[in-house]
């Protein structure tokens, strides 16, 4: 596909991105995340704020980092359905509010294996919310333009160390599969546009082998991709005609954090050359719902982090990946301390177990951490 080629009808494609969508409760914030909240406040309270800006777009896009389950169908899998697991009417709150696609892949959503992810495929169907990214991707019609949407992740998976994630969603260890759908659906549609799974949490900046990652995947005929898993925003970079959106941080979670707060409604329009805006949200870190940003200094706070800078050299990122995470650490051990008295007795001894296996593990690979960040992703999630 040509990105010199013009759209099929005259007036342009737009829509918009979010980031990632968590409805449950994190381990650390387990009896005081958003499930927790919502069972009081409903899963609506979260997206009140925004509901008027999505009104504008016939389509709004986001990564869906939570599975959609009743307890009942995943309590047989890990955690007994107790973290990063929304209740069934969350899918109905999300499409109320105007979230009308999300993308699946991603490393949370086979968390509960093929029962949460079929679970969640239903809600979503119910509530009449496409979704792309379990073994498929879908053309959308917008303003006559055909455009067609793909959802990868490129984060290991061992949640299920006996099953194959790669056989239920689009989940890879390079990108050699993302090239060859690229190249299976680029003359189907006028433009391609990929939310891609990958990076490194609470880093602000991409490395220099994923610019070059974005680079291969708009050479061959991708014209926006949306970046996730960072849970911080990240620089937009032009490239050629295309955009590379390299993470668009949180934009509902339970975070507490300043930098996973803060967000953005990326308003994307296809045409010869992408168009974007970026509306600044930022995230209450008590009711965890998005708001669009109100102080002047604030939103230029917010859009300041999305100009771009050249991205960190491999072994810069590395170093600067595990001193975010070491403080990371830290910050959260204060959170949950902070709110113990939140959590509830029977969720506290739940949390205390979970949260001994991690540090032994974590202790355990401190020296290959250093080297392969993924090196977490082995151990024991829940």
């Amino acid at each position: 596909m040509s990105h010199e080629k013009q759209p099929t009808n005259q007036q342009k494609a737009r829509f918009a991105a979010v980031g990632d969508i968590s409805l449950g409760d994190q381990p650390i914030c387990l009896g005081f995340g958003v499930r927790s909240l919502a069972q009081h406040k409903g899963y609506k309270s979260f997206f009140e704020d925004i509901k008027g800006t999505f009104a504008r777009y016939e389509l709004v896009v986001g990564n869906l980092e939570t599975v959609i389950a009743s307890r009942s169908a995943v309590e047989s899998t890990k955690s007994a359905g107790l973290v990063d697991r929304a209740d069934p009417e969350a899918a109905a709150a999300m499409r109320d509010a105007g979230i009308t696609m999300v993308g699946l892949a991603n490393n949370h959503i086979f968390e509960y294996g093929e029962p949460g992810l079929e679970e969640t495929v239903r809600h979503l169907d119910a509530s009449d919310i496409e979704w792309v990214g379990k073994k498929n991707n879908r053309i959308r019609d917008i303003a006559g333009n055909k455009v067609v949407f793909l959802s990868w992740s490129l984060l290991p998976d061992t949640y299920w160390p006996d099953l194959e994630p790669a056989d239920h969603y689009n989940v890879a260890t390079s990108i050699a599969p993302i090239l060859d759908e690229i190249a299976r659906v680029k003359d189907s549609a006028d433009y391609v546009v990929l939310m891609l799974h990958w990076g490194n949490e609470l880093v602000p900046q991409p490395s220099r082998k994923q610019q070059e990652i974005g680079h291969v995947l708009i050479d061959a005929g991708v014209s926006v991709i949306l970046g996730h898993h960072p849970h911080v925003l990240q620089p937009i970079e032009r490239y050629k005609t295309g955009v590379i959106a390299y993470s668009l941080g949180n934009f509902v979670m339970d975070s507490w954090e300043e930098a996973a707060r803060t967000s953005v409604i990326l308003e994307i329009t296809l045409g010869k050359v992408v168009e974007y805006r970026a509306i600044p949200v930022s995230i209450d870190g008590r009711k965890y719902r998005p708001a669009l940003t109100q102080n002047d200094a604030e939103r230029t706070r917010i859009l300041s982090t999305l100009e771009y800078r050249d991205p960190l050299e491999d072994s810069a990122y590395l170093q600067l990946v595990y001193k975010e995470r070491k403080r990371y650490r830290l910050s959260s051990l204060v959170h949950f301390t902070k709110n113990i008295h939140r959590v509830g007795i029977l969720n506290l001894a739940w949390v205390l177990a979970w949260g001994v296996r991690r540090i032994v593990f974590i202790a355990r690979v401190a020296g290959l951490e250093k080297k392969d960040p993924n090196v977490v992703y082995r151990g024991p999630m829940h």
